[in-house]
């Protein structure tokens, strides 16, 4: 019989955040001790890999600059048309204030 496949997860911003600034606390701390650490620390089913924490310390200044409200995002999306974005989010407002139902999952 077939052993299940592990289902991995991806960490969260803050989780990188937080590795990076353990990372930069103990410089002397190699990757896979780094692994090994948010292993423990977030209650990992996994060890991150050293390649996973080698592309996190690369990318260090894009996590530590992370806002509160986009911490908890698995993936960084930028926007592409900042125009649209406001125009939209001001339509939906105008939406809200007027108490009109708008159609589908928002």
């Amino acid at each position: 019989m077939a052993r299940p496949k592990a289902r991995s997860t991806n960490l969260t911003h803050e989780q990188k955040r937080l590795i990076c600034l353990h990372a930069r606390q103990f410089p002397k701390t190699t990757q896979a001790q780094l692994g090994q650490w948010a292993k423990e620390q977030f209650s990992l089913d996994y060890v991150p890999s050293q390649a996973a924490m080698s592309y996190m310390l690369k990318k260090r200044a894009q996590f530590e600059l992370v806002s509160g409200e986009g911490r908890d995002y698995k993936k960084l999306r930028t926007v592409k048309c900042p125009e649209v974005d406001s125009a939209l989010a001001n339509w939906f407002l105008y939406c809200q204030a007027r108490r009109l139902k708008l159609p589908g999952d928002l």
